[in-house]
């Protein structure tokens, strides 16, 4: 049988953040949304918030992994990452 897209990514997501933990990093949400959009994982090492994307590629076929963050990705995270810092009070 196969896994659907949305159950893999789950399962790529819950290596990252066994990926994050075992670095010593405290995973403090995961799939936060807004109206924006949505932040995988909101992690925190030391003084430093992290706001992680996490994609999956079974080959690079259609590029590497981080070719899919494009610019308009990583400004849609940071008005994510605006909003979250807001909402904490950070």
């Amino acid at each position: 049988m196969e896994i659907n897209k949305r159950e893999l990514g789950a399962q790529y997501e819950d290596k990252a953040v066994r990926y994050l933990e075992n670095k010593g990093i405290r995973i403090l949400e995961r799939n936060f949304r807004n109206r924006f959009g949505e932040i995988d994982i909101i992690g925190f090492d030391r003084n430093t918030y992290l706001f992680v994307e996490v994609k999956y590629r079974k080959d690079n076929r259609f590029g590497e992994p981080a070719c899919a963050v494009n610019l308009k990705k990583q400004r849609t995270i940071c008005k994510i990452a605006d909003y979250y810092r807001v909402c904490h009070h950070i």
